[in-house]
């Protein structure tokens, strides 16, 4: 992902979208890997896992995740997305009602981490105006130690590894970073 609108949601770095078909008709799963920086500075992997689920109009889907005992809700539609997939954009909306918690924003997901080239920059600016948001309003997201992301899928369709591990739950334990050499 490259940048994102929300800061509580967007800003965390090396973030990894997984979109992924389930096992029965239409299903889809949505597991987002990124790295979380703990209080006493650690970096440490976190992952979730969305269910998914299409909306009426084309382009519009439905995310629900159950994340720390609290479950979320979120609308998410598709403002844009480039034709050999170099970019995608997205819009949402969601609530965590039991926490009285609500939100928006917007994620640029990019094949590689990377702004899309200048080619894309008016179509990106007049998608996101769209929106009601104005381009400057994206965080970045820092891509720039992002080696050992676990991008393994651990939601409802996975098989179990050697050693019984597997077949995630929403908020699944995240994986610990490599001590640095």
């Amino acid at each position: 992902m490259f940048g994102g609108k929300n800061p509580a949601y967007d800003y965390f770095p090396c973030q990894h979208q997984l979109f992924y078909r389930g096992k029965g008709s239409g299903q889809i799963w949505y597991e987002p890997v990124f790295k979380a920086i703990t209080l006493d500075g650690r970096e440490v992997w976190r992952r979730r896992v969305y269910r998914v689920r299409r909306g009426k109009v084309p382009g519009t889907f439905h995310f629900s995740v159950l994340d720390n005992g609290v479950t979320s809700n979120e609308f998410w539609r598709v403002l844009d997305c480039d034709d050999e997939l170099e970019f995608c954009l997205f819009y949402y909306s969601g609530a965590a009602s039991t926490a009285g918690l609500s939100y928006s924003g917007a994620v640029l997901g990019t094949s590689d981490g990377r702004m899309p080239g200048p080619q894309h920059t008016e179509r990106l600016n007049a998608a996101l105006r769209r929106a009601g948001i104005q381009p400057w309003e994206l965080s970045y997201v820092d891509n720039s130690d992002c080696g050992g992301a676990p991008l393994d899928i651990t939601g409802p369709v996975a098989r179990a590894p050697a050693g019984g591990r597997g077949g995630g739950a929403a908020g699944a334990a995240p994986a610990p970073m490599p001590a640095p050499a």
